[in-house]
């Protein structure tokens, strides 16, 4: 009887290292390989966004040092923009959200404020929205584009601006874009070029597109 309690004992401790028949492994390795297998399987698309935050979070800056810019870039007074693209597009967060991971990239320290004063010591960039179109549709192909303008002071005097436009049908997934991804696409590629711009500033440059 002793011996019967000492297998049946024996076989319990055993129990959880048992080999799976098909794999050859233990539950804890057959766990661990469904984990990895799930991690593979991982939407494209998730994988993307995983590793877009990991690289557009923004570096650390020195606020003494950094150049100032609006938390959301205005729309210049007077513009034509159609009151439908100013409320729903967005495209003031867009451009600054995009000009800040475009200068963490480049290692360009930039500051947000809510408010510019463009006659505070350091450097300051103020940014406008001049113009935003939205043509077309994703069914007949879209035609859009945006433009901006812009001026770089250093302890309130003027030390260059500048000019951009940018067009945009969408890309080769255009067809399954709205309206205002396509024109966020325009301000994310004008903020590109306001970063590029900055790393040499010639004043009256026009970047981008001619429209």
């Amino acid at each position: 009887m002793k011996q019967l309690y000492s297998i049946i004992l024996i076989v319990l401790l055993t129990g959880c290292s048992t080999l799976d028949r098909v794999t050859g492994k233990t539950a804890e390795e057959t766990e661990t390989v469904k984990e990895a297998e799930t991690a593979k399987a991982m939407p494209a698309t998730v994988k993307a966004e995983s590793q877009a935050a990991k690289v557009e979070s923004p570096a650390a800056v020195d606020p003494a040092t950094a150049i100032r810019i609006q938390s959301t870039i205005p729309f210049k007074s007077g513009n034509r923009i159609a009151s439908n693209i100013k409320s729903e597009c967005e495209l003031g967060n867009r451009l600054s959200d995009a000009l800040g991971i475009f200068a963490s990239k480049k290692s360009i320290g930039l500051v947000k404020v809510d408010k510019i004063d463009t006659g505070a010591r350091g450097k300051v960039l103020y940014v406008e929205i001049t113009d935003a179109v939205s043509s077309g549709n994703a069914f007949i192909g879209h035609r859009k584009f945006s433009s901006a303008a812009g001026t770089l002071y250093n302890n309130g005097k003027k030390q260059a601006a500048f000019t951009a436009a940018r067009i945009s049908g969408g890309g080769f997934f255009g067809g399954y874009m709205g309206s205002c991804a396509v024109l966020g696409r325009t301000t994310k590629v004008i903020a590109r070029d306001i970063i590029k711009w900055l790393e040499n500033p010639v004043d009256g440059a026009h970047l981008g597109d001619r429209i």
